[in-house]
C-alpha cells in the first residue's frame, strides 16, 4: 500500500486519533517537547505506532521542507469509498465540486467540519497525492470528516432523495442568500 507523509501536529494528531490502523511511523523532533507533542506521542504509542525521535535536519530532509513543526507521520492515505457503499447518513451532507487547489479544499474541509457537516462528498478521482496538503490546510479535519465520492452528481441526488435528505444547491448565477430560503 502506498504511503504519504503528513506534516504538523494537527494533521498527525487527527490521523492517529481517527485512522490509527493506517499509520506506520511517527517522526518527532528529538528536542521539542510541548504538551501537545507529548500527548500525540503517548497516543501513538498507545495505538502501537512506532515513534522515532529525529534531529531537525533529518525531519527537514525527510519532508523536503522546514514547515513541518517538528512532527511527521508516515501513513496510508485516507480511503474515500463510493457513496453507495457508505450506507445512510443523517444530517448535513455537502457535495463539493470544482475545487482543484488542495489548499482551498483544506479550507473548505475546516469550514464544513466547524459547521457540523456529517458527510463530505467529492467527485471520484484519486485524491491520495494531494492528501498531505489537504490534511495540513484543513488542520486535520479532512481525517475527521466522513468522506465519500460519486462518479456523477446525479448519483448523489438519487442517493439523497432515497434517504429523504433535503437538497439545497448553490451556484453563482442568480444566487440568493441561503438564510432567506425555507429548507425545512
Amino acid at each position: 500500500m502506498e504511503t504519504i507523509l503528513l506534516e504538523g501536529t494537527l494533521s498527525c494528531k487527527a490521523m492517529i486519533e481517527t485512522h490509527p490502523g493506517r499509520t506506520r511511523i511517527l517522526y518527532t523532533d528529538e528536542k521539542k517537547r510541548t504538551r501537545d507533542f507529548s500527548w500525540i506521542i503517548r497516543k501513538a504509542r498507545e495505538a502501537g505506532i512506532p515513534v522515532m525521535p529525529c534531529s531537525r535536519k533529518t525531519l527537514d530532509e525527510r519532508s523536503g521542507s522546514k514547515s513541518h513543526g517538528g512532527m511527521l507521520l508516515e501513513t496510508e492515505p485516507v480511503q474515500i469509498p463510493e457513496l453507495k457503499k457508505t450506507g445512510t447518513h443523517a444530517g448535513f451532507v455537502c457535495y463539493v465540486e470544482g475545487v482543484e487547489d488542495p489548499h482551498n479544499l483544506g479550507s473548505v474541509c475546516r469550514t464544513l467540519y466547524a459547521a457540523g457537516c456529517t458527510l463530505l462528498v467529492l467527485p471520484a478521482r484519486n485524491w491520495d497525492a494531494v492528501q498531505p496538503v489537504v490534511m495540513r490546510a484543513s488542520a486535520g479535519t479532512f481525517a475527521r470528516l466522513s468522506v465519500a465520492c460519486v462518479q456523477r452528481p446525479e448519483d448523489l441526488t438519487g442517493w439523497m432523495q432515497s434517504a429523504g435528505i433535503p437538497i439545497l444547491c448553490a451556484e453563482r448565477k442568480d444566487a440568493r442568500p441561503v438564510f432567506n430560503q425555507d429548507v425545512a
